[in-house]
């Protein structure tokens, strides 16, 4: 005898009689609770958070790069331009030496030290070399070249950041 559930709530009750002395068995395996269906989810709710921060960590990572890289060339650049004033100041305290060691008011020591410091041709060279660089940087990274206007406004803004 079985006791089956009609679906209007109500019940109806059953008698099973053997016919040939047959035999059946039903199993029916129905989840109700699936736990690692539920950590499945939740790990890649976690992984798609992770991968979004790791996402956010690599585009500012990249704007760092791009701004400092911007401001290295800016940098490199006004280092070659100072170099080039210190050359054309040495060479003309080189002069000013000169003209004293032959009115006899400087000595050989001191025109010596002038042609040291107006040797300044390895300073240019390794300044422009670092200019040359630095204007590569941000050509890789953006493909885009400082110009000399946004130079000049960076030194409007209060000169190079890092």
């Amino acid at each position: 005898m079985a006791t089956i559930p009609d679906g209007m709530g109500g019940f109806q009750t059953g008698t099973f009689t053997p016919y040939n002395q047959l035999e059946a068995t039903l199993v029916i395996d129905v989840p109700l609770f699936d736990l690692t269906a539920i950590r499945s989810l939740a790990a890649a709710r976690q992984n798609l958070t992770a991968s979004d921060a790791s996402r956010e960590l690599a585009l500012l990572e990249v704007d760092r790069a791009v701004a400092r890289a911007y401001f290295d060339a800016l940098a490199t650049r006004e280092l070659a331009a100072s170099a080039r004033r210190s050359a054309e100041v040495a060479a003309a305290n080189l002069q000013m030496i000169e003209s004293h060691l032959r009115a006899g008011l400087s000595n050989e020591l001191e025109l010596e030290r002038a042609r040291a410091v107006a040797r300044a041709s390895e300073r240019i060279a390794d300044a422009d070399r670092l200019v040359a660089e630095a204007r590569r940087r941000p050509l890789i990274l953006t493909g885009v070249e400082p110009t000399a206007s946004e130079a000049r406004a960076a030194r409007a803004r209060g000169g190079t950041e890092r």
